[in-house]
């Protein structure tokens, strides 16, 4: 009797670790999904990740080939391409409601900014999309929950290979920026201020000066961007 309740409870521990472990192995998955769904409500942009694996021991956060295509108003196309996303964050922080990065490292292959036939750029619209989720999220946690608040980056490693540009106004008007960002490494970013200085600093040295102050202010001129002709 007592062999044979061994024998049992042994099986139902090798179940138990099988069912754990499909579980632990379905999370990443599950995560994938969620974060997807997130994406496209947030940018308004459909979204694709390749891979994803969540650190359930340690706070971290690894994607790769991260996909957002534009909208039919813009094209369809791919709007921006991350083959890889490394994030180590502070789960601390994450507890009181704050979103503080230790490491954050983004390497972007491509970026496409497409005018639609109307003027307005595909980013222009992304823009308006989060602005306006962000204040629904905020609205949504009332005075009960307090909303996710940016905390700061303590080291930004960025690497960007290029920016394509297309219009659906002026066919004629297209071409690339061949930015070669490998490795921009920038530490201390405490506030949104900081992040977006060290941003701009970046974009004025890449000659995307005209597409930072179109994003930055909403009442900016339009008019026809400066680009470069592919080589």
């Amino acid at each position: 009797m007592i062999r044979w309740l061994t024998r049992w409870c042994f099986r139902l521990l090798v179940v138990a670790l099988l069912l754990l472990l499909g579980l632990w192995l379905m999370m990443d998955q599950i995560s994938k999904e969620m974060t997807e769904k997130r994406l496209e409500e947030w940018s308004g942009l459909h979204a694709s990740i390749g891979r994803m694996e969540v650190g359930w021991l340690r706070p971290t956060l690894r994607m790769e080939n991260v996909l957002l295509y534009n909208s039919a108003t813009h094209g369809g196309t791919p709007c921006l391409s991350i083959p890889e996303v490394w994030v180590e964050y502070d789960r601390g922080a994450l507890l009181r409601r704050q979103l503080r990065f230790k490491v954050l490292r983004l390497n972007i292959a491509e970026l496409h900014v497409v005018e639609g036939a109307d003027g307005r750029l595909n980013l222009e619209t992304v823009r308006e999309r989060i602005t306006k989720a962000a204040a629904k999220t905020g609205a949504q946690a009332g005075t009960e929950k307090k909303p996710l608040e940016f905390a700061g980056i303590e080291t930004l490693v960025l690497s960007w290979s290029r920016m394509r540009y297309s219009s659906l106004r002026q066919a004629e008007t297209r071409g690339y920026y061949q930015l070669q960002v490998e490795d921009w490494v920038q530490t201390h970013l405490q506030t949104t201020d900081a992040l977006l200085q060290s941003l701009h600093g970046l974009a004025k040295a890449k000659g995307l000066e005209w597409l930072w102050q179109r994003l930055m202010r909403p009442d900016h001129p339009g008019g026809a961007a400066r680009v470069q002709s592919s080589k």
